[in-house]
């Protein structure tokens, strides 16, 4: 509900159907004790905003590490930024 207000600018999450609140699963992995969560996000998300992601990541340092991929796109952010992601990927394992 929050993307769609962020996205569309208006309170029209009541009409998205699928509910997927990452900050209660982030809350209850953080919960269950060790354990990480690695968000990669692109710069150019043209359906969820990368401030989300970066907010997210700044609520829950404890256990989400977060990457951002210039120029990345929600749908083809593996194909066209493949390089930069494995870059992350390497970056956030170390």
């Amino acid at each position: 509900m929050d993307m769609a207000r962020v996205v569309v600018g208006l309170p029209v999450g009541l009409l998205v159907t699928h509910r997927f609140d990452n900050e209660a699963r982030l809350a209850e992995l953080s919960a269950r004790g060790s354990g990480e969560v690695i968000i990669i996000h692109g710069t150019n998300d043209e359906v969820i905003p990368v401030t989300m992601s970066r907010k997210m990541a700044d609520e829950r340092k404890d256990i989400v590490r977060f990457s951002e991929v210039p120029g990345g796109r929600h749908n083809t952010i593996q194909q066209q930024n493949a390089e930069q992601v494995a870059t992350a990927l390497h970056e956030i394992g170390h």
